[in-house]
This record gives structure tokens, C-alpha cells and sequence, in this order.
């Protein structure tokens, strides 16, 4: 689908009056401070709109009365702020230096107030005018008119960087959370249920009258295993409870799955990132074959030469809880 400029430009005033709307609501809490991110975020946008080379002056030195931005060759001067009155410019104006910048703006992060008279002995050696205050509005109708090779450059950057600035805006709530926290985009550590593995011997005993196995084998086993699934995303655990649950036995009870055959079973986009995690996790490792190209052998700690547990695990949990159960969910609890 062919973007147009008009689809740019929309999703370019969406973005902005999202914020602009975010700006308003602190205003009306009488939250006026813009902090370093925004004017970071106010120099980056007007130098992609303008070709300017802004830099931060608070970056290298203590907040100032005086102008936040600067562009040295075309001797340009900055001021961003959330609520641009009068006061507000008569106080930029008499804290900066008109032969080092007599060219000055007012930014409003937000909507700027309506008419206001200024003091001329202040804004004249400037040649400052109410023209010279820009707020969100004002940049669109800045970005309105550029190529949309432009506009595609600005959205992008938009998109990229509106949130964060909305993010660092928000307020804390009564309950002492911001209203966005990282932690609600975190998988939480899964905690695994192992009560014991009775019904799990007497299991294994049916199918297998020779099968003999020390108590605190099988549970050092289980832990080693438990403690590399804890470690991995939910998702790597579900791919992996897949990788047992459709590998063949080779010698010993061993476990392997045809990197061929794993790639036509399963479509999930992001196989490599799962493999790699599994193979850094020391749950498999690639074994190449004389033929048939390479598959993968999933590995396990095991003091015994033959019937490795993993095997015996994946019997278990398929004729009797699932898969799932047991892999993913980390419920040893059926073993007991």
C-alpha cells in the first residue's frame, strides 16, 4: 500500500495532539515544569523541520531563566516551555544576550495562551513578536508543506519518541504507581510447584519393572531442569514443551528433533531467538547426522548411562496432565 501525504500528515497531528492533550491535563493541575527529556525532544523535532543544528544548553550547565536551546551559526535561541505568558517572555528575554542571539523563540510543549501584550523595551532588541511564540499547532502547520520523504522522516521520529515523552509527563497515582510502569510490561519469574514424585515412581514402575532410580536422583534431576525453564520466557518454555513433545527416541531414550521437520511443524516468526535461548540455557545442543542434514538433541542432567528422565518426564505428562502442565506452567505438582 502506497503511503500518502495525507496519511502522514494525519497520523503526524494524532501523535502531537496526544501529547498536546497529555501537556493540557498537567496544566490544568498547575504542572508547568518541562524537564530535559521534552527539551531534548522539542530540539530534535526542530532540527528535522528546519535543518537547524540545536543543542541543549542545560545539558553542561544548571537550568537558567534564559534560553534551553541554541543553534550557534544561525544564532537562533530557544526557550521550551509549557505555559508561555508575558512574565514567562519578558524573563527569557532579559536572561539572554541579543548579539549572541537575536533570534529567539518561545516553544510551548501544549497549546499557547491567546493575546497578551508585550513589554516593546524588552522584546525590541529582539525584534520578538507574538509570531515568535510556536506551540504544537504551530508545528504542524510547519510540517505541513514537506516533502513526504520529510513527513515520513518526522513521523517516524514521532512514533518513536511521543511516548516516552508522555511518559515522563505522567504523574504519580495515590497508590504510588505511575500510570504507565515498566512492570506491567515484564513477564513476572514463574515459580514452580514440586511437592514430590511418588506417584511419579509408581508410574514409571508400571510401564517398566526394571526401572530403578535413587529418590534424590529424580529430584536433583527435576531441580536442575525446573531451574533452567525458570530462567526462560514463557513463550521459549511453551516452544521447548513443543521441541519434547514431538522428538523421537534414539539410543538410550535420547531425545531428537530434525531441524528440518521442526521448521515445517512450527511457524512461530521468531524460531531462531528461541533456539538460541535453549542452547544458551543448556536444554539443547545440534548434533549433525551423516544424512538428512542436522537435528537438534535435547539435553538433561542424568547420573544414569541409559533412559534419561526427559524421556520418562514427557511419557508421564502426556498420559496424564499434559505438556503444558508440566513444561510451561511449571506444575510438577502430579508427580507427588
Amino acid at each position: 500500500m502506497m503511503l500518502t501525504r495525507g496519511y502522514y500528515i494525519g497520523q503526524i497531528i494524532d501523535e502531537l495532539s496526544s501529547l498536546n492533550q497529555t501537556v493540557n491535563s498537567r496544566g490544568k493541575q498547575h504542572l508547568f515544569d518541562i524537564n530535559i527529556h521534552c527539551e531534548n525532544f522539542v530540539r530534535d523535532l526542530l532540527n528535522l523541520i528546519h535543518g537547524w543544528n540545536l543543542h541543549n544548553l542545560n545539558r553542561d550547565r544548571l537550568n537558567t531563566e534564559g534560553l534551553d536551546l541554541a543553534e550557534d551559526v544561525r544564532k537562533i535561541g530557544i526557550q521550551v516551555t509549557s505555559n508561555a505568558g508575558a512574565p514567562k517572555v519578558h524573563k527569557t528575554l532579559k536572561n539572554t544576550d541579543s548579539n549572541n542571539y537575536p533570534t529567539v523563540y518561545i516553544v510551548v510543549v501544549g497549546t499557547k495562551q491567546g493575546h497578551f501584550t508585550l513589554d516593546e523595551s524588552v522584546t525590541k532588541p529582539f525584534n520578538f513578536t507574538l509570531q515568535n511564540i510556536w506551540d504544537l499547532d504551530d508545528l504542524v502547520r510547519q510540517i505541513i508543506d514537506k516533502k513526504i520523504v520529510e513527513l515520513k522522516e518526522i513521523l517516524e521520529f514521532l512514533q518513536e519518541n511521543c511516548q516516552r515523552v508522555r511518559i515522563e509527563l505522567e504523574q504519580v497515582n495515590e497508590d504510588g504507581r505511575y500510570p504507565t510502569d515498566l512492570d506491567d510490561y515484564i513477564e513476572p519469574i514463574p515459580k514452580a510447584i514440586l511437592r514430590g514424585y511418588n506417584s511419579y515412581i509408581a508410574f514409571q514402575k508400571k510401564i517398566a519393572n526394571e526401572w530403578e532410580i535413587e529418590p534424590n536422583e529424580i529430584e536433583a534431576n527435576l531441580k536442575d531442569l525446573i531451574n533452567k525453564l525458570i530462567s526462560l520466557p514463557r513463550i521459549t518454555r511453551q516452544f521447548y514443551s513443543m521441541m519434547v513433545e514431538r522428538a523421537t527416541e534414539g539410543a538410550y531414550g535420547r531425545l531428537f528433533i530434525h531441524d528440518g521437520y521442526l521448521n515445517r511443524i512450527c511457524t512461530w516468526p521468531s524460531i531462531q531467538g528461541e533456539i538460541e535461548l535453549l542452547v544458551r540455557s543448556d536444554l539443547i545442543t545440534d548434533v549433525e547426522q551423516f544424512e538428512g542434514g542436522m537435528q537438534w538433541q535435547l539435553l538433561e542432567k542424568s547420573t544414569r548411562n541409559q533412559d534419561p528422565m526427559l524421556s520418562e518426564l514427557k511419557n508421564f505428562a502426556l498420559q496424564t496432565v499434559g505438556m503444558k502442565k508440566i513444561f510451561v506452567e511449571l506444575d510438577f505438582s502430579s508427580l507427588a
